[in-house]
């Protein structure tokens, strides 16, 4: 399997080319009737001589599966063989386009709705819509374009999760470590760099005096160390909890409690929810309930509570399903962790329910289908 760049666009090529991109809008543009395709297809060989960036994607026998077209950063064409949908060659041409062609928009028909949600997975967001095609057909467009609010913290391009760990250099600090993940463009962050100034948590949680957890978690997501995702949710999540406790009454020496959540917290690696199965916002709820007993690896009541705690948030996290998101999870740790505090400590935290103002920073956002979602 590979990406080929097309360079010399000779009619064999053309003529293969207008076979697949047939076939591919025949199983995917149901909405175009017979006379709309055929009309459409008269333009399309025109259009491949014309595209600046051909490029096709073959199998090992070199037969062409899929093929990509860009025009200065715009994804003008992205077809796939019928017989070859569902292997990936899609997210590989994109993925390509963004990390060698500097891919950051595209224009997509609105009544194609698996095109849409395939570019919405891979980050694009619709900031323009018109009522007809570009031919002034009645086929709504949709534009869109690459949202560098998530993904990558350096270039905001997607993020690739890869099988097997890699040795990888941090972009940041040069730091090499094994990683299973980097962006479409290359660049891997540690851990360390992702979660810089998280430190201020200290100093935010020491000054505050609410009782409710989720009130708390809000304030460290607004803070600019706080990414859409990443593993600084591992402490805040606890974090929040311990303040909101010792607000509430809990008898914990706050100060010591949250160095401890911060020492505990920053060694649980970032992307374990989908490697190790144990998402790092439950694990955090988990230490909370850890600090507050004073559990240890010999004790009984407090070791099994905290083992309990851990187990209620990762259970209620998984029957909400993926993909993963980092503010839905640490929101559900937290609120199983305010349950948890009142029936088995016996201190009663407010118990506030969110409501998502950030989930058009998440490019794998479920919508409607997540517990917080705005109604």
């Amino acid at each position: 399997m590979k990406i080929v760049e097309v360079k010399q666009r000779n009619q064999n090529t053309i003529d293969e080319l207008v076979i697949l991109w047939e076939a591919s809008v025949r199983a995917t543009h149901t909405f175009l009737t017979e006379s709309e395709i055929l009309r459409i297809k008269e333009y399309v060989p025109e259009a491949l001589v014309a595209i600046k960036d051909l490029f096709i994607y073959q199998d090992e026998k070199d037969k062409v599966l899929g093929f990509m077209g860009v025009q200065d950063g715009c994804l003008e064409m992205l077809f796939i063989s019928p017989k070859a949908r569902g292997m990936g060659i899609g997210r590989q041409l994109l993925e390509y386009g963004i990390a060698n062609c500097g891919v950051n928009t595209l224009t997509v028909n609105e009544q194609n709705p698996q095109a849409v949600g395939f570019y919405e997975h891979m980050g694009f967001r619709v900031y323009k819509r018109s009522e007809m095609d570009e031919q002034g057909g009645p086929y709504p467009l949709l534009y869109m374009r690459l949202d560098e609010k998530t993904g990558c913290i350096i270039c905001g391009a997607p993020l690739r999760y890869l099988d097997k760990d890699q040795e990888m250099e941090c972009f940041i600090c040069h730091k090499k470590q094994s990683s299973r993940v980097e962006c479409v463009n290359g660049h891997f962050v540690c851990d360390e760099c992702h979660m810089h100034g998280v430190d201020k948590i200290m100093e935010i949680c020491l000054a505050e005096t609410s009782v409710s957890p989720v009130f708390i978690l809000e304030k460290l997501m607004d803070e600019s160390f706080c990414h859409m995702h990443g593993p600084e949710h591992h402490i805040m999540v606890g974090a929040s909890l311990l303040t909101a406790y010792k607000n509430a009454g809990g008898d914990i020496e706050l100060k010591d409690a949250l160095l401890e959540m911060y020492r505990r917290g920053k060694d649980i690696p970032g992307g374990i929810c989908g490697y190790w199965g144990a998402c790092g916002a439950g694990i955090s709820a988990g230490i909370f309930v850890s600090i507050v007993t004073g559990s240890n690896p010999l004790a009984e009541r407090e070791w099994s509570l905290s083992n309990r705690m851990t187990s209620l948030a990762l259970n209620t996290i998984s029957e909400n399903g993926g993909p993963r998101c980092c503010k839905r999870n640490s929101y559900i740790a937290v609120t199983e962790g305010v349950r948890f505090a009142e029936e088995q400590l016996g201190v009663k935290m407010q118990m506030d329910k969110p409501v998502c103002s950030r989930f058009e920073d998440n490019q794998q956002c479920r919508g409607h289908r997540c517990l917080y979602f705005p109604k």
